[in-house]
């Protein structure tokens, strides 16, 4: 089956939950969130392998998701790209600031972006 596109750079089936419960539901993040995403990937100049989209309260449940996780349904405006070196993370950082992330959290392996209301930066490990 052909992957259906909806940014330049990004799937539906990376976006939307990989839980059996609701695949195919169509729950995809906010236009505002998407539009970062694609931004950013513009301003990175390479691909960006987003690790997880909107999650259901079950999926969410099952990789011990915040109770109140952007990913969820009732937020969908936040994503999870999958980075390892310092250096990636560096640039990816500095793309999504350009690209109007208002909260960026930086993991060991990803790194966590949203459009929520306010600006934050989290620099974890």
């Amino acid at each position: 089956m052909a992957e259906i596109y909806i940014r330049k750079n990004f799937t539906k089936n990376e976006l939307e939950c990989p839980c059996v419960n609701c695949r195919g539901k169509g729950v995809l993040p906010t236009d505002d969130c998407l539009d970062m995403l694609q931004s950013a990937r513009e301003f990175y100049g390479a691909p960006m392998h987003v690790s997880s989209g909107v999650r259901c309260d079950w999926h969410n449940n099952v990789v011990g998701g915040a109770k109140n996780s952007r990913h969820l349904p009732a937020h969908r405006d936040g994503a999870d790209i999958r980075c390892t070196s310092p250096n990636q993370r560096f640039a990816m950082v500095h793309a999504l600031m350009l690209a109007g992330a208002s909260c960026i959290k930086v993991y060991a392996g990803h790194i966590h972006a949203d459009v929520r209301p306010g600006m934050k930066l989290f620099l974890l490990d």
